[in-house]
């Protein structure tokens, strides 16, 4: 069931279109311990009950996709796949690289994901809920290494223009669906 879904997330949505949801926000609360100097998201739902998952949208470095969980561009997978949307921005602290998330960044998205559960009936389900990640430059390393290591809650992943990655692939790695896909440099 989950490679059914997360086959057909990947195959739709470069054609999603853009539908409304109700927004809530999340904050971090980062400690110097972590490789990141702030982490906020936005989770988007607009379904009725509980989601049956959530897209989780990570960006490069300092990259804001926040905007992607209400009427983005995952907004009408989301809606089709009982889906809800998660966008994040995670700001590095100097020299540091927030996707390396045993610094931090693992631990932020699941406190997001369970304080949220905390804040609606309709998300009552959130911090277990199957997560679907995409992501770009380092969010791709990011989605890659919480897939890693957390392989029981990730359904599948797309890295797009991955640059790196830290760490071996895991035997539970190896049971996701996951996809990377690059963009050839503009040379013009």
């Amino acid at each position: 069931m989950k490679d059914r879904f997360c086959s057909w997330m990947v195959l739709t949505l470069l054609g999603a279109g853009s539908l409304g949801a109700q927004p809530w926000d999340y904050v971090y609360p980062a400690t110097e311990r972590d490789a990141f100097a702030s982490a906020e998201f936005r989770l988007g739902w607009s379904g009725a009950g509980s989601p049956r998952a959530v897209i989780v949208v990570v960006g490069a470095q300092n990259e804001d996709t926040r905007a992607e969980a209400v009427g983005g561009r995952y907004a009408a997978v989301a809606a089709e796949t009982q889906s809800a949307v998660l966008g994040c921005k995670f700001v590095n602290r100097p020299g540091l690289d927030f996707s390396q998330t045993e610094r931090g960044g693992r631990t932020a998205l699941l406190e997001c994901l369970r304080s949220l559960a905390r804040q609606s009936e309709a998300l009552r389900d959130l911090d277990r809920a199957n997560l679907i990640m995409v992501g770009n430059l380092a969010g791709a390393q990011f989605v890659y290494e919480f897939a890693n290591s957390e392989s029981n809650r990730v359904a599948g992943f797309v890295g797009v223009n991955p640059y790196y990655f830290n760490r071996p692939v895991t035997g539970g790695l190896r049971k996701i669906p996951g996809l990377f896909l690059t963009e050839k440099p503009n040379t013009m």
